[in-house]
């Protein structure tokens, strides 16, 4: 890709910048509890592992199998997180590969920057998830695949779009829209290539095994995929989707960005639109949220993160655009450029302090007051990242597991402490705080007997998305 020294100058650059985003601070945000089930899952041993993942029954196996390696290397937040920084850098490379293969070696490095400073993706290369691992498997699913297409009758070409496309399937399993955009470009260019439909197909089946054996046991396990806690979806989700690509969280002025990336996407197409590979990239780009939300007004699939695949065909067309504005406009090219790579980089920035639930202070304060009669007690057995910080001495329990209240009474002259993850961050009045609590518990009967102590509860404290509770006995008659 690079066969003069500039150029690998280049994509040593924006690696670098892709890099310092990714790296800088990475231990400083507190574990949240998604994270906390990932190391949950690999510090224990191999048969416990896979029993815990086919309890959870919500991933497939592969990146939980690769995480395990990093424990060789310590246990802090630093060291857990860098598998899935790794695999956003190799992402951000391989992006550049397929740019460059694809529209040229400018368009494939300004594809590369756009995602190496893109928000959604540092966000999900400095989280001990599986996000990261699923858009380098996406992307270099898609490489292979126009390799494919292309003609190549290279044994190691068809041997490699079945390994990456099997490692794709059992990282994720929406990794399996995939397939389908490969199908539908197929189906849609059928007189071009239908020569290699069969090799494709042959290549599905093979890839196929693994991830079919693993539903097999799965199934055998008696467990279904638990996706109950997804929500319907609403009809901006697919814009809001687009947003979280291009800036983050956020609105107001930030929907223009977003518009601005859309906008130049859409010229980036349009202005390749003799290329083969422009259909592929808007079905590359499309057809997974799409899909995906049309199954989700029947059966809720649809969460932002599960799309990460298709955030590098967006950025691939928007930098065919900005190069087309570019060629005509420079001045007006530079401006564009400078203020979305701008944007996306302060954007990235914010991550580093960013705890979506701050388990690690939360954990702290009560360690730091915590008594040998007092009762820990916690929302949710799923909350898994207090397992990875609480090393206090007292027995840590769960409401929906082994905790049960017998009575109010048996906790006078005791204080009990209360965890659980509100719906809502930071609230200052009581009443509200419980309202929160009662309203959000889909088994609220379990929790009546809080209502009952209610007049007990002495403080409570609110750290980024978990809230610690105190109910004081030591007083009571």
């Amino acid at each position: 890709m690079a066969k003069r020294p500039w150029r690998l100058g280049a994509v040593t650059l924006l690696l670098l910048v892709a890099f310092a985003l990714r790296a800088h601070h990475l231990n400083k945000p507190s574990l949240w509890t998604d994270e906390g089930g990932t190391v949950f899952a690999t510090r224990q041993a191999w048969r416990d592992t896979v029993d815990y993942l086919l309890d959870d029954a919500v991933h497939p196996p592969l990146f939980f199998f690769v995480q395990k390696a990093a424990f060789a290397f310590g246990e802090s937040e630093y060291v857990m997180r860098w598998p899935a920084m790794i695999f956003g850098l190799l992402g951000v490379a391989v992006v550049a590969r397929v740019g460059s293969e694809w529209m040229g070696f400018e368009a494939g490095v300004l594809a590369a920057l756009l995602t190496a400073v893109s928000p959604f993706a540092v966000l999900y290369s400095r989280e001990v998830r599986m996000y990261s691992l699923l858009m380098l498997l996406v992307t270099s699913a898609m490489w292979s695949f126009s390799r494919l297409i292309a003609g190549s009758a290279r044994v190691a070409v068809r041997a490699g779009f079945a390994l990456i496309s099997s490692a794709l399937y059992l990282t994720h399993y929406f990794g399996l829209l995939t397939p389908l955009v490969q199908f539908a470009f197929l189906v849609l260019t059928f007189q071009r290539h239908y020569r290699h439909l069969r090799w494709w197909v042959v290549s599905q089946v093979v890839a196929a095994v693994p991830v079919g054996l693993w539903l097999i046991v799965q199934y055998a396990h008696g467990v279904t995929l638990k996706i109950a806690w997804i929500q319907p979806p609403q009809w901006t989700d697919l814009p809001r989707t687009l947003m979280q690509f291009a800036g983050g969280d956020g609105g107001g002025w930030l929907w223009r960005v977003a518009a601005l990336c859309v906008v130049m996407a859409a010229l980036g197409v349009w202005a390749r639109r003799a290329s083969a590979r422009s259909s592929l990239l808007v079905m590359w780009m499309l057809l997974p949220p799409l899909v995906t939300y049309a199954v989700s007004l029947r059966r809720p699939l649809y969460v932002d993160r599960y799309m990460i695949g298709s955030l590098p065909a967006l950025m691939l067309a928007t930098s065919a655009g900005m190069l087309f504005v570019f060629r005509r406009l420079r001045l007006a090219g530079v401006i564009l450029l400078a203020t979305m790579i701008g944007v996306f980089a302060w954007r990235s920035t914010q991550l580093w302090d960013r705890s979506v639930e701050n388990w690690r202070d939360a954990v702290s304060f009560i360690t730091a007051d915590e008594r040998d009669t007092d009762v820990l007690v916690r929302r949710s057995v799923y909350y898994r990242a207090m397992d990875y910080y609480y090393h206090g001495k007292l027995q840590l329990q769960s409401t929906d597991a082994e905790w049960r209240a017998e009575s109010p009474s048996a906790l006078i002259g005791r204080r009990l402490w209360f965890v659980y993850v509100p719906s809502t961050d930071g609230y200052e009045d009581k009443e509200a705080l419980l309202e929160d609590l009662y309203s959000h518990a889909q088994d609220v009967d379990s929790l009546n007997w809080l209502k009952e102590i209610e007049p007990f509860l002495h403080q409570w404290r609110n750290f980024d998305g978990v809230t610690v509770m105190v109910y004081d006995f030591s007083s009571a008659p």
